[in-house]
C-alpha cells in the first residue's frame, strides 16, 4: 500500500515538472502568436485587445489540455492519424488558395519569383529591386513548387514533414503538437501569405531529426553525406547557422570525431554553395546579396550577434536529448527575434513598432517548428517515450 502510494505521489510530482517545463518551453509560441494576433486582428475590424483575450484563452485551453495529455489518445491509429494530417494538408492548401498572390504584400514570396526569374534568363539574381535573405539553396528548395506554379507548395509540404517528426517521435504527443500547429495564427499567416520563414526552418528540424536517428548507427560514409546536406541547408538563411551550432554542441559530446566530421563537409558544401555567385559578381553579391541584407534587416548588433552564436553552442553542449537541443534552438531563435523587436520598441513606440510595420514581426515565426518539435518529442513520465530511439 505504501509503495503504490509513493509511486502515485512520485508520477504526480514528475507530471507536474513536466506541465511546469511545457509551459516555460511554449511561452515564446503563446508570445509569437499573440503578436500576429495583435498586428492583423484590426484590419479584420477586431479590437486587438478583445482578439488577444479570445486567443490567449482559446491557447491556455489548448495548451493546458496538452500538458495534462488530453490529446494522448486522440490519434493513436497509424491510419487515423495519416487521413488527419492529409485533411489537414488540403485544408491548408485552400486557405492558402483563397489569397490572390497578386495581392500578397510579402515581399520573399516576389522575391523568390525574382530570384528564380533573373536565374533562369541568365542574370545575376541578386541584382534586382527586391530585398533577398535567402542564400543560393534556399532557392533550390523552392525550384520545384516554382515550377509547378506556386512556391507556397512549399509550406504545405513542411506541414506533412512536422506531422511525420510527430509522429515517428512520440506517438502520445503527436496529436497534440498537429493541433497547436493548426492554431497557431503565425503558421496560418505563413501560408496565407506563402512566405517561407517557417518553412526553411522546418526542413532543418527535419533533416536534425534524421540526422540523430543515423548518429545511432554512424559510418564515414554517412557521416560525409550529412554534413554535404548540412552545409547545403546552411545555405539557405544565415539564421540557420545558429541550429547548426547548437545541434554541433550537443553531438560534440556524445561523438567528437563525428562532430569534427560534420563541421569539415558542412562548411566545404557551404562554400561550394556561396562561392559560385561571389565569382560572378563579387561586388554585387556583397553589397546586394543576403549577408548585408540579413545583417540590415536583422536589426542586430555585432555584439548581439556574438552573444546568440555563443548562447547556442553552450545550450547545445548543454543538452542531453534531441528534444532538449530542438527546445534551445528554439530559444535561441527567439532570442534573436525578441532583442530587435524590443529595441525597436523602445525607440519608436509600440504603435510603428508593431502596426505601422516598424518591425517584422514575421522572423518570431523562426522559432515555432523548433519549439513544437521539441515540446512533443519530450520525455513524457510514464509512457516510456524516448527522443532519442524514436518510439514510444
Amino acid at each position: 500500500m505504501v509503495s503504490i502510494t509513493m509511486n502515485l505521489r512520485n508520477h504526480t510530482v514528475e507530471r507536474g515538472r513536466e506541465v511546469i517545463l511545457a509551459w516555460a518551453f511554449l511561452l515564446p509560441y503563446v508570445c509569437t502568436n499573440l503578436l500576429f494576433v495583435a498586428k492583423y486582428a484590426p484590419r479584420q475590424g477586431i479590437p486587438p485587445l478583445v482578439a488577444c483575450v479570445i486567443y490567449g484563452a482559446l491557447a491556455t485551453g489548448v495548451l493546458w489540455a496538452a500538458c495534462c495529455g488530453a490529446f494522448d489518445r486522440l490519434l493513436r491509429s497509424t491510419g487515423v492519424y495519416t487521413v488527419a494530417v492529409l485533411t489537414a494538408a488540403v485544408l491548408l492548401l485552400l486557405l492558402m488558395l483563397q489569397f490572390d498572390p497578386e495581392g500578397i504584400r510579402n515581399g520573399r514570396y516576389w522575391a523568390v519569383h525574382e530570384w528564380l526569374g533573373r536565374m533562369s534568363h541568365g542574370f545575376f539574381p541578386y541584382a534586382s529591386p527586391h530585398l533577398h535573405t535567402g542564400f543560393p539553396f534556399l532557392f533550390v528548395l523552392m525550384l520545384p513548387f516554382y515550377l509547378m506554379g506556386d512556391v507556397g507548395l512549399l509550406q504545405v509540404c513542411t506541414f506533412v514533414m512536422l506531422a511525420y517528426i510527430f509522429r515517428r517521435g512520440a506517438v502520445a504527443n503527436a496529436s497534440a503538437g498537429i493541433l497547436l500547429l493548426l492554431v497557431a495564427p503565425a503558421f496560418l499567416y505563413e501560408i496565407a501569405v506563402r512566405s517561407d520563414l517557417f518553412s526553411n526552418i522546418a526542413i532543418l528540424i527535419f533533416f536534425l531529426y534524421l540526422l540523430d536517428a543515423i548518429l545511432q548507427r554512424p559510418t564515414n560514409h554517412r557521416w560525409s553525406a550529412m554534413g554535404l546536406a548540412a552545409g547545403l541547408l546552411l545555405a539557405t538563411r544565415a539564421v540557420s547557422f545558429l541550429v547548426w551550432i547548437a545541434y554541433l554542441g550537443y553531438v560534440i559530446r556524445r561523438r567528437p570525431r563525428a562532430a569534427l566530421q560534420l563541421l569539415a563537409y558542412s562548411i566545404a558544401a557551404f562554400l561550394a554553395a556561396i562561392v559560385p555567385f561571389w565569382i560572378w559578381d563579387a561586388r554585387g553579391f556583397v553589397a546586394e546579396g543576403p549577408f548585408m541584407t540579413e545583417l540590415t534587416l536583422s536589426q542586430l548588433s555585432l555584439p548581439w550577434i556574438a552573444a546568440l552564436i555563443i548562447g547556442a553552442a553552450v545550450t547545445g553542449l548543454l543538452a542531453d536529448s534531441l528534444a532538449a537541443v530542438l527546445t534551445a534552438i528554439g530559444f535561441t531563435l527567439f532570442a534573436a527575434a525578441v532583442i530587435p523587436f524590443f529595441q525597436c520598441l523602445w525607440s519608436a513606440g509600440l504603435t510603428w513598432t508593431i502596426w505601422r510595420d516598424g518591425f517584422d514581426i514575421s522572423y518570431f515565426c523562426f522559432s515555432l517548428p523548433p519549439l513544437l518539435a521539441g515540446f512533443v518529442l519530450r520525455r513524457v513520465p510514464g509512457s516510456g517515450c524516448s527522443s532519442e530511439l524514436g518510439t514510444c
